[in-house]
């Protein structure tokens, strides 16, 4: 039997996002890309505007991601990473970033004094807890899809 979409159905349906292997969600108009025809949600913005108005795929030249942090020295246009020791917002990008200056948005091993990048954790663990030279043996890499073991 075949049925009948009322108008606010129908358009309902073309603000679906389908997205391969995920179940389809619905993307509200005031958030969706501005693009004729597409359905994905809007992450770009112009500087100095607060409305979000493309998705990755139709951005603008000199569009930026809404919610990344940019550098702040001026006219860069990069993702901040870096920032002192201690401090919790990212304030330079790599090329900009300061003597001394660590990349704080990455997991640091928890092995006391290490300042490496933690990969590692048992199996079956989201988190990642140690750097390749303070895991234990059994430990795997959290950030290889393979999912390397430390022997």
């Amino acid at each position: 039997m075949l049925r009948m979409l009322s108008v606010t159905q129908e358009a309902s349906v073309q603000q679906t996002s389908e997205r391969p292997g995920k179940k389809a969600t619905k993307v509200p108009a005031c958030r969706q890309c501005q693009e004729p025809g597409c359905c994905k949600t809007a992450s770009f913005i112009f500087p100095g505007e607060t409305r979000r108005t493309h998705c990755a795929a139709h951005k603008k030249e000199g569009m930026l991601q809404a919610s990344a942090q940019h550098c702040t020295v001026k006219g860069c246009k990069k993702q901040a990473s870096f920032n002192f020791q201690g401090k919790n917002k990212a304030l330079f990008c790599n090329q900009h970033k300061q003597e001394g200056m660590i990349c704080i948005r990455s997991v640091r091993c928890t092995q006391q004094g290490c300042m490496k990048e933690a990969t590692y954790n048992w199996p079956g663990a989201s988190n990642r807890l140690y750097c390749p030279t303070h895991a234990k043996p059994g430990m795997v890499d959290r950030t290889s899809r393979s999912g390397k073991v430390k022997l």
